[in-house]
C-alpha cells in the first residue's frame, strides 16, 4: 500500500510539471500544529533537512507553530538528523505522572516540565538556530488582547468563547481577541502576505528565544499562557495554532523574493485548515488562491488506518493510555517507525524527489509510485484560472445530476462519455446552476484532459474522483 499523497496548487503544478521537484525550487517550508499528530513527518523531517535539501544552498523560510515550531527549530540545529531522533525520542518519552482519582495534570505542572524540557533540548544551541546560514525561522503565537490579554480564571474561558463565535462570523474580526505575533530571525522578512489578519513581526533573540518557542505551544487550559515576552507586547501568548493551526497562509509573497519560492508542506492531512477554532467550520477547509504555490506531501488516509489504533498520534492518547507509559509509547514508536515508508516513497529509494516530464496521473497510472493529485480543484482552481475555492455544500437541481452522471462513470466504471453529442448534454447539466458554471469547466477540463492523453480506465477513476471529492 502506498503512503504517501502529494497534493499541489495549481502554480506548483505547472512548475513541476515543466522542471520536476528539486531542493533548489523550495524557498518555505511550514510545521503545522497538531500535537502527537507531527510524530509522523520525523523521517521526511529526517530526509528533507539531513540529505535533499542540503544540495541547494539557497535561503529557506521555516515558519512553525506549536509542535510545528518546535520541528522548524530543530531543522536550524547542526545537525539535523541527530537533533530530530532526540525531538521523536523526547517527544515519544514524555510522561505527566497523574496522582490517584486525577484524570489530567494541571496546567501549571504541564508547564513547568515542558520548560524544562525546552531548556535540556536548546540549552548553549540557541545560536546555532540564529544564526543558521541558510534558514529563517519564523515562530507563530497568539497574543491575547483586550478580555484575553492576561490569563484568569473567569476571563480567559469568556474570552475564548467571544473569540469562537467571532471567528464563525469572519476569521479576521477574531483579531479583535488574538493577534498573530511572529518571532523572526534578525532581518528576516515575512515570506507571507499578511492583509489575512492582524499580524505582529518580532525580532527573535537569545533573549526571546525559549519563551516564544514555549509560548507558541502553549495549549489553552493545557498548559499556561507565557506572558511578557522580552522584546515584543506586553500580554498573554498562546499557541501559534490558535490563530494559525495549519499555516493556511498567503505564500504567494514568497515567490517575489527571488527563486521558484515554492512552499514544500509535510503535513499529517490534505487539508490546511486556518484556525485552530476552524477545526469543525468544515467550509474553511478547502484550498484557496493562498496555496497556489504549496506542495503538501501527507499520509494516505488507508494508509492511517493501518497504524495502532487505526489513527495517527494524538492527545487523546495521554488520556486513553493513562499512566500506562509503556503502552503509549509502544503505540507512537511503531507509528514513527511505519512513517519511514513517507520518507522512502517522497525520495524514490535514491532520494530523487520527482523528475521534469512527469505528468502526476500518469505517474501514478503507469506505476511510476507516485500519487499526486490537484489541491482544491474548485471553481477558482481551474488550470487556466489559478486559485481555488471549495464548491459548498448543498449541491442541487441540473449541476447535481451532472456530477452525478460523471460520479456514475467513475464509481461503477463505466466508460465516460466522450463524443460530442454527451460532452454538450453534461456540460449544460452541469452549468444548470451559476455556482456550477466555472466548477464545471474546472470538471470537465479534467476529464477532457483525460480522454484525450488516452489513459486507462483507472486513470480517468482517480483524476476524476479527486476532482469530485473536492467539490462535493
Amino acid at each position: 500500500m502506498k503512503a504517501l499523497r502529494i497534493h499541489a496548487g495549481p502554480a506548483a503544478r505547472r512548475h513541476i510539471e515543466q522542471h520536476g521537484l528539486r531542493p533548489q525550487d523550495i524557498g518555505v517550508i511550514p510545521g503545522a500544529a497538531g500535537g502527537p499528530k507531527g510524530l509522523i513527518l520525523g523521517p521526511l523531517d529526517r530526509f528533507l533537512f539531513g540529505d535533499w535539501l542540503a544540495r541547494s544552498s539557497q535561503p529557506v523560510h521555516l515558519v512553525g507553530g506549536s509542535i510545528g515550531a518546535w520541528r522548524m527549530a530543530t531543522a536550524c540545529l547542526t545537525d539535523p538528523v541527530a537533533a530530530f531522533n532526540r525531538l521523536e525520542h523526547d517527544y515519544i518519552h514524555q510522561h505527566y505522572e497523574l496522582l490517584p482519582g486525577q484524570k489530567r495534570p494541571t496546567a501549571d505542572f504541564v508547564s513547568e516540565r515542558f520548560g524544562e524540557s525546552l531548556q535540556a533540548f536548546y540549552g548553549g544551541r540557541i545560536g546555532e538556530v540564529l544564526n543558521h546560514p541558510r534558514y529563517r525561522l519564523h515562530i507563530v503565537t497568539s497574543r491575547g488582547r483586550h478580555v484575553l490579554a492576561r490569563e484568569h480564571g473567569l476571563r480567559t474561558p469568556l474570552g475564548y468563547a467571544g473569540a469562537f463565535f467571532t471567528n464563525a462570523v469572519r476569521r479576521k474580526a477574531m483579531g479583535a481577541w488574538l493577534e498573530r505575533v511572529v518571532f523572526s530571525s534578525a532581518g528576516a522578512a515575512l515570506p507571507f502576505a499578511t492583509q489575512d489578519y492582524r499580524t505582529r513581526r518580532i525580532d527573535l533573540t537569545e533573549a526571546n528565544f525559549m519563551p516564544a518557542l514555549q509560548a507558541s505551544c502553549s495549549i489553552p487550559f493545557v498548559l499556561r499562557a507565557v506572558h511578557d515576552i522580552p522584546g515584543a507586547p506586553p500580554g498573554a501568548y498562546w499557541d501559534g495554532g490558535i490563530t494559525d493551526y495549519h499555516l493556511h497562509l498567503d505564500y504567494r509573497e514568497a515567490a517575489g523574493q527571488g527563486g521558484a519560492g515554492l512552499v514544500l508542506y509535510p503535513h499529517f492531512q490534505q487539508a490546511v485548515v486556518p484556525g485552530w477554532l476552524d477545526k469543525a467550520l468544515k467550509w474553511r477547509h478547502g484550498a484557496t488562491p493562498f496555496l497556489d504555490t504549496t506542495i503538501v506531501l501527507a499520509p494516505d488516509p488507508a494508509w492511517v488506518a493501518t497504524l495502532p489504533n487505526r489513527k495517527l498520534p494524538d492527545r487523546t492518547d495521554f488520556t486513553r493510555y493513562g499512566n500506562d507509559l509503556a503502552a503509549r509509547v509502544k503505540a507512537w514508536n511503531a507509528a514513527a517507525g511505519a512513517a519511514q515508508q513517507l520518507a522512502d516513497e517522497f525520495g524514490g529509494g535514491g532520494g530523487g524527489g520527482m523528475g521534469p516530464g512527469h505528468s502526476p496521473f500518469e505517474g501514478l497510472c503507469r506505476g511510476q509510485g507516485r500519487e499526486f493529485v490537484p489541491t482544491g480543484m474548485g471553481p477558482k482552481n481551474h488550470p487556466d484560472a489559478g486559485g481555488a475555492r471549495r464548491v459548498g455544500p448543498g449541491l442541487n437541481g441540473g449541476g447535481a445530476v451532472g456530477l452525478r452522471r460523471l460520479w456514475a462513470s467513475v464509481a461503477h466504471r463505466r466508460p465516460v462519455p466522450h463524443n460530442a453529442a454527451s460532452a454538450m448534454e453534461t456540460r449544460k447539466s452541469l452549468e444548470s446552476t451559476p455556482l456550477l458554471r466555472r466548477s464545471a469547466r474546472a470538471t470537465l477540463w479534467s476529464w477532457k484532459k483525460c480522454v484525450k492523453s488516452n489513459l486507462s480506465p483507472a486513470c480517468r477513476e482517480i483524476e476524476l474522483r479527486s476532482v469530485l471529492t473536492q467539490e462535493s
